[in-house]
């Protein structure tokens, strides 16, 4: 194991603190944006109309798209939350490498006797 000096230690701690922080604070703006656009698509239309819904047809019955939601918007949202979902994942696998790091940064506890 490689000796490494306390101030250098204590520096590379914070950093990986810092870098924590600040993958905590893009998780919680992924997850804020993801939920206002899964209440968009799960809340009914203005007039009491069925919601668009995560994964739910926008055909109606006869095969036209529904004339009841915004196509294209609908379509931008749920492109939209994919991309979250994976940037979220990816993200995760970031924050766990991270608090890896700095678990094996930090000083060891001495042991009970």
């Amino acid at each position: 194991m490689e000796f490494v000096d306390n101030k250098e230690n204590s520096s590379k701690v914070k950093a990986l603190r810092d870098a924590l922080n600040l993958l905590a604070a893009q998780r919680e703006a992924l997850e804020a944006e993801a939920e206002a656009i899964h209440c968009e698509l799960t809340s009914p239309g203005p007039n009491n109309e069925p919601p668009a819904g995560i994964k739910d047809s926008m055909i109606d019955s006869e095969g036209f798209p529904r004339g009841d939601i915004d196509v294209i918007n609908v379509k931008n949202k749920r492109r939209r939350l994919a991309e979250i979902n994976t940037d979220y994942k990816v993200l995760m696998k970031r924050i766990e490498g991270a608090m890896v790091e700095l678990h094996q940064a930090l000083p060891s506890a001495p042991a009970a006797p």
